[in-house]
């Protein structure tokens, strides 16, 4: 007796519509124009960051200024303008979940948002919502969140202390219902939820598989680090799925007001030593044929022929020093005004 197979791969009429009910909205169509990614901010170059629907990690070492690297972000999306960062539109919400701190402290860091956006201190800003949630057990902070999410409707929102939302942050499965809460309440809500976590002593990566899960979900992951000796407080992004931002940097005075700092990339540090190098040759003579140039760079630097020759061509690219039609080498252009007005790089934050 031969048996039909095909009956046991068929289905009821009610249970095709359940299996489509179930995948409506999950399918891709490439023919169809989704919406790109939305971003909050923009850095001066124009490049997005804190994109609306998505997680976004910062991490840093004990007192490395997080919270204050999220003071800043705040203002910029509050304010309009801050720190080389635009808001991509006026008007936004922002809501700022504490775990951590005394209420005392969690009261003057929202003074000091209000103080940078221009704002004043003798009432709280509709557009910035700060909630205090220390007393709070994991299960009710987290319950909280999401009742401040549903009732305010906020285009940012920064849990500072992520790790006070869940009872074992070493859990791998609590840390994954807790990532996977976070990331449906940023899509149906539509806001970016930055996450705070400290970092492991040894290697630098988010603490416990909490760190682990919320990395793997991340749209961008920012470091944030302090100088000891110049107390400098700089914000790395260390992992991005759009157009990378780069480093920007700021610290603190006496009277705790952040005030932006210039940053150096290894970029314009390599640039910065040739120009130098070049300058001090030509402060010697106007004019050098490549033979000679070659000659008096290796003497300056110490380096062999074939650095020499390469360090020209660089030096040629970056317009530090230009080559004539007749073959002769001259100092650049742009250099008659390194040591006066230009620097050599530009302040991000002007």
């Amino acid at each position: 007796m031969r048996i039909d197979l095909t009956k046991f791969s068929q289905r009821e009429p009610d249970q095709v519509d359940t299996a489509a009910d179930i995948l409506a909205g999950c399918v891709i169509d490439i023919t169809k124009d989704y919406p790109p990614v939305q971003f909050l901010l923009r850095d001066r170059y124009g490049n997005g960051l804190i994109s609306r629907g998505d997680l976004i990690g910062m991490k840093g070492k004990a007192k490395a200024g997080k919270t204050f690297a999220c003071a800043a972000l705040e203002t910029a999306i509050l304010s309009g303008s801050y720190m080389g960062f635009t808001a991509e539109k006026e008007g936004m919400k922002v809501l700022h979940v504490d775990t951590e701190q005394n209420i005392y402290n969690v009261a003057e860091k929202a003074r000091m948002v209000h103080s940078l956006c221009g704002w004043p201190t003798s009432s709280s800003n509709e557009r910035y919502i700060v909630l205090s949630l220390r007393e709070f057990r994991p299960s009710e902070r987290l319950e909280r969140v999401r009742a401040a999410i549903d009732r305010y409707r906020p285009d940012c929102v920064y849990i500072d202390g992520i790790r006070d939302l869940c009872k074992d942050f070493n859990d791998i499965g609590e840390s994954g219902v807790l990532i996977g809460e976070l990331m449906r309440l940023s899509s149906r809500y539509e806001c970016a939820i930055l996450c705070v976590l400290h970092e492991n002593k040894g290697d630098g990566n988010m603490r416990g598989h909490l760190g682990t899960e919320l990395l793997n979900k991340c749209s961008e992951t920012y470091q944030v680090s302090r100088e000891s000796n110049s107390g400098m407080i700089t914000v790395e992004q260390t992992e991005c799925r759009n157009a990378p931002v780069g480093k920007w940097a700021f610290s603190i005075d006496e009277e705790g007001r952040l005030r932006p700092e210039t940053v150096i990339s290894k970029e314009d540090e390599k640039k910065e030593d040739l120009r130098q190098a070049f300058e001090s040759i030509f402060s010697q003579r106007a004019r050098y044929r490549h033979t000679d140039l070659t000659q008096a760079y290796m003497a300056r630097s110490g380096v062999k022929d074939r650095t020499a020759r390469n360090r020209i061509q660089d030096a040629v690219n970056t317009g530090i020093i230009s080559k004539q039609d007749d073959g002769v080498y001259t100092l650049g252009d742009f250099s008659d005004d390194l040591n006066g007005s230009a620097p050599f790089y530009e302040d991000i934050y002007r």
